[in-house]
């Protein structure tokens, strides 16, 4: 469970993630449009924003290690920190590939956490192709 301080540092480092040249008031203007059509869509709007960052975290992730002449998989733990950034950097991947037409970005944002929440959406399988394959 993700708590009070915790979800304030999502959305700041959300805010921070998203910042295209330096536009911090057009960005903080983004996330606040993005929060309202949230919380209007659903009463629960923490709690959903929550579900959807701990879809996208990864908690482990594969090693390669070599023991004598034989190669495994060893799974290691990722730091909870490092499994949050990641997880938003897909979502805002996610949003900036979402499609070409002119739809506001907060509006794209809003559609692909609907999406996840779904168990749909480009970040949920970005994070299943890249981060639970096999790796060299």
């Amino acid at each position: 469970m993700i708590y009070f301080y915790q979800k304030q540092f999502t959305i700041f480092y959300l805010i921070q993630k998203l910042i295209l040249s330096g536009k911090k008031r057009k960005t903080g203007n983004l996330v606040l449009n993005f929060l309202i059509l949230f919380k209007r869509k659903n009463k629960d709007y923490l709690y959903n924003l929550e579900k959807i960052i701990i879809k996208l975290m990864v908690f482990f992730t594969f090693k390669m290690k070599k023991i004598n002449t034989s190669i495994y998989q060893v799974p290691q733990p990722i730091i909870y920190k490092k499994s949050l950034f990641k997880a938003i950097s897909w979502l805002v991947k996610a949003i900036k590939n979402k499609s070409k037409n002119k739809i506001s970005t907060y509006k794209k944002l809003y559609l692909e956490c609907d999406n996840i929440l779904k168990q749909q959406g480009k970040a949920l399988i970005n994070r299943i192709l890249i981060y639970l394959t096999y790796k060299k």
